[in-house]
């Protein structure tokens, strides 16, 4: 699957629950109030990324490699804010949350 480039793009309010968008370019895209219900970021690229909260992030299938907007690995985050791969597969399987 290819790179779906959104770098930059204005999802503010936008619909992408359901949406396949791993290994997606976000980069510095407006995220405000997006519904990311269900969305799969597996590997996506959310450098820079304005608006995304900590609600919108745990109501996604996965961010399994995602790079978060401060830069950071989603994985990296999760050890800094003490959470490791239960959260993780929290994430991959609803059923768990």
């Amino acid at each position: 699957m290819g790179l779906t480039n959104l770098s930059g793009a204005n999802l503010s309010l936008a619909n992408l629950s359901d949406a396949d968008l791993s290994s997606a370019d976000l980069r510095r895209s407006y995220v405000v109030e997006a519904n990311l219900n269900k969305a799969n970021l597996i590997g996506a690229y959310l450098s820079g990324a304005i608006g995304l909260t900590d609600e919108q992030m745990t109501s996604v299938w996965s961010l399994e490699g995602a790079t978060m907007p401060n830069g950071q690995k989603y994985e990296e985050r999760l050890k800094s804010k003490g959470r490791g791969s239960e959260r993780s597969a929290a994430l991959r399987n609803p059923a768990l949350r």
